[in-house]
């Protein structure tokens, strides 16, 4: 089942020539996620994600060229680190910036999530993942990567 997900999202990205993609997953009983979905052209096109809700749910894939450039950016580290909670968003939200319209959504379920095994946040962790959320928001946003670039990662 692992290698026909990866085959799946290989497909995927080869077929649209993507950078990053993000999914839709489904619990150990076969319940599939209802709110995960692609993001607006119009958000991709400016690079709007921090001012979108988030949609970006399991599994969230990307090419790792695309982790390099943000390496060398070493204040991205920096703010990944400071945050307990929400730290996935610290770290997608920009690769999907660079990203930009090569980004899409995979309507195909490829991750199963055991929500047996998943921890019940407590209030208090809830609030502080939504501090951080608003915060990480309010980060300045990072523009796509020029074409050339993008298409030298694929």
């Amino acid at each position: 089942a692992g290698s026909e997900a990866l085959e799946t999202l290989d497909h995927f990205h080869r077929r649209r020539r993507l950078l990053v993609s993000h999914g839709t997953y489904c619990d150990e009983f076969g319940k599939r996620c209802t709110w995960a979905e692609d993001y607006p052209v119009e958000v991709k096109r400016r690079g709007a994600f921090r001012q979108h809700p988030w949609v970006a749910s399991h599994p969230r894939t990307f090419r790792y060229g695309l982790f390099r450039q943000l390496a060398k950016d070493r204040r991205l580290g920096a703010q990944i680190q400071r945050y307990r909670c929400a730290t996935d968003l610290a770290l997608f939200l920009p690769i999907l910036e660079l990203a930009g319209e090569r980004s899409a959504f995979c309507a195909d379920t490829t991750y199963v999530y055991n929500t047996r095994a998943g921890q019940v946040m407590e209030p208090e962790r809830r609030r502080q993942q939504r501090r951080s959320e608003g915060q990480i928001r309010q980060l300045p946003a990072l523009a796509p990567l020029p074409p050339a670039t993008a298409e030298a990662l694929l």
